[in-house]
């Protein structure tokens, strides 16, 4: 119950802040990099999608979340992959595929970033603690 309240908490805050004054004109881009699972659109679509330019949209994203909009996206890809590699029905090509990464050998390279070890390495390691 208390996971939920904090959760309900931490919802309406973020929903506030989106829609500020400040952050009111990038709040599509925002909503888009928080929900997408792809590389689908760049940076300079999305800000297309804002109706501001790429560097007023990169400049409000990154006073909104302290960091850029392609590493927040990144981070946020990373996350999905690992949720999807926890799950265990996928094969690493084809996680990579789902996330919009051509290269499955540069897809494990980001993750070995975030998480230390590469997608290979780091499923052999879940199996273990099994």
């Amino acid at each position: 119950r208390l996971l939920e309240l904090m959760h309900d908490i931490c919802t309406s805050y973020r929903h506030e802040t989106i829609h500020s004054k400040t952050f009111l004109p990038i709040a599509k881009g925002i909503l888009y990099l928080e929900h997408c699972k792809t590389h689908e659109l760049s940076i300079a679509e999305i800000a297309k999608m804002c109706n501001i330019s790429e560097s007023c949209f990169r400049k409000l994203f990154r006073q909104y979340a302290g960091i850029g909009p392609n590493e927040y996206r990144t981070q946020k890809l990373m996350h999905h992959a690992e949720a999807l590699l926890r799950e265990g029905q996928y094969t690493i090509a084809e996680i990579s595929s789902q996330l919009g990464y051509e290269n499955s050998t540069y897809f494990s390279k980001v993750f070995k970033t975030y998480y230390g070890l590469p997608p290979r390495e780091y499923m052999k390691q879940m199996m273990e603690d099994l």
